[in-house]
């Protein structure tokens, strides 16, 4: 009687995570929405219950391509700018103090440092950042 429960346990997770592994292989973007897939991560696709869980661990995911090529660009002209807080943060960056300097990141990044905000280096990075708002 056990062992029918545990198959029957075995056989309902294993139907459950066939459309994950469906579309944890699709590899390209357009394709990945086409397919009916929830969400990208920037190199696999994840369904609705993937994505989610991904997200409890801070990991990123995307509901649509040009939303992803917009966070690329972000992230491509954030690279930079480490060390350069002023720099980071006019771009639209978000800058954060990781160990003995700063990063410059697309989005806060939970595990990294803590966050520095205009109003921190309002009188470091001087005039340009004058009535600049917080940072998401």
């Amino acid at each position: 009687m056990m062992w029918q429960m545990v198959f029957w346990l075995l056989l309902a997770a294993a139907e459950e995570s066939q459309e994950p592994l469906r579309c944890s292989e699709i590899t390209s973007c357009n394709e990945c929405f086409r397919s009916g897939c929830f969400g990208w991560f920037g190199s696999e696709c994840c369904s609705k219950d993937m994505c989610l869980m991904a997200m409890q661990g801070d990991r990123q995911f995307f509901q649509s391509c040009d939303e992803w090529k917009r966070h690329e660009d972000q992230v491509q002209a954030c690279s930079g700018m480490q060390n350069d807080v002023c720099g980071c943060l006019e771009a639209g960056c978000v800058a954060q103090e990781v160990s003995d300097s700063i990063a410059c990141f697309a989005s806060y990044q939970p595990a990294a440092g803590g966050q520095i905000f205009a109003q921190d280096v309002h009188s470091e990075c001087g005039k340009e950042m004058e009535g600049r708002e917080l940072l998401p």
